[in-house]
């Protein structure tokens, strides 16, 4: 991944964004997004015991029947 330095004034902007944001240039056209690191488990999502429940009651599939499941809608 490239490394870009960016100046003071830009990254205190980035320093206040909590969630994924698009970069826009002043034109307004899209030159990248923005991802912040998480700075602590606090922004890691929190599951329900229920949906945790939910969830391991869900089928789970291997790779190589999620790959025949696409080479056969490939077919169709």
């Amino acid at each position: 991944m490239k490394k870009i330095i960016i100046d003071p004034k830009s990254l205190s902007k980035l320093k206040r964004v909590t969630e994924q944001a698009e970069l826009c240039d002043e034109a307004g056209q899209t030159v990248g997004y923005f991802q912040p690191a998480r700075t602590s488990m606090d922004d890691v999502p929190k599951f329900s015991d229920a949906e945790i429940r939910r969830r391991m009651r869900e089928k789970n599939y291997s790779t190589a029947e999620v790959l025949a499941q696409l080479k056969n809608s490939e077919k169709s």
